[in-house]
């Protein structure tokens, strides 16, 4: 009996599929980054821009922060009185609260329950901070907002 074998058919790969390969044969290695410097989605949006200089783009913010105050009902007590309440500290006109053991620049600005142009100062703030880091959800976008701001 005669034994029929097969011929083992070998195809030519495709151009782009040996130009992937070359690439990746020539390709400067390159140690992979330690796990610290890996970021995650929450650790990215703690490195996203400082918030405050977005949002202070094309208004003054800061003056609608201060032109707020004497509206919102607890940071005028705040500004009335301000040796009364030491979790805040008032310093040109601008309400601070101080985060327990951080440092003074780790100071977050109250926010006033007021509007501008039409829009909540808060709504305002959350609306930039979602353009400035994008859809990671509520709570990525409230941890990335509390680094700066407080209501």
């Amino acid at each position: 009996m005669r034994e029929v074998r097969a011929q083992r058919i070998v195809e030519e790969p495709e151009l782009r599929t040996r130009e992937a390969q070359q690439l990746a044969e020539n390709r400067p290695h390159s140690a992979p980054a330690p796990v610290e410097d890996d970021l995650s989605a929450l650790d990215a949006t703690v490195s996203g821009p400082p918030l405050p200089t977005v949002v202070t783009k094309g208004f003054d913010f800061i003056q609608a922060v201060k032109d707020g105050y004497p509206l919102d009902r607890t940071l005028k007590k705040v500004l009335d009185h301000p040796d009364e309440h030491r979790a805040f500290r008032l310093a040109d006109g601008i309400i601070w609260y101080i985060r327990p053991g951080k440092s003074l620049q780790e100071d977050v600005l109250c926010v006033p329950r007021s509007t501008a142009r039409g829009r909540r100062l808060t709504e305002i703030v959350l609306d930039e901070a979602h353009k400035a880091i994008g859809h990671l959800g509520a709570r990525r976008t409230s941890d990335y907002v509390r680094r700066w701001y407080w209501w």
